[in-house]
């Protein structure tokens, strides 16, 4: 048997980062359906963490379903804020709605006058 990615004497527990690799898979696939499902699966497994409604923002983005994603996204930034502040902005599956007020909002790119920065 050949394990890696766990410390030693430890079985390892993958992430919530590790559904994310076979649901844009299935998605590059063809298989929207599929995809959803292992986003779901990752999501059940991990439901404090924030990389998987992450990731689910960025399937729904790329499916067309904006306010889906963006309320995944949300979530995500209700676990972690800072990481979300830092790495939304950058990512390109959020291009549509970088100026859209509530991805602002989510990121933490809005003054409390609602415009950005």
């Amino acid at each position: 048997m050949l394990g890696i990615g766990a410390k030693p004497g430890e079985v390892f527990q993958p992430s919530g980062w590790e559904w994310s690799f076979a649901a844009f898979s299935r998605l590059d696939s063809g298989d929207a359906g599929a995809a959803r499902e292992e986003l779901e699966a990752g999501i059940a497994a991990y439901p404090d963490a924030w990389q998987g409604y992450y990731n689910y923002a960025c399937f729904e983005m790329r499916v067309g379903n904006t306010d889906a994603g963006l309320d995944r996204l949300e979530k995500a930034a209700e676990i972690d804020a800072a990481v979300v502040a830092k790495y939304a902005p950058q990512d390109e599956d959020f291009a549509a709605v970088y100026d859209d007020a509530r991805f602002l909002a989510i990121t933490g790119q809005a003054h409390s006058n609602g415009a950005g920065s």
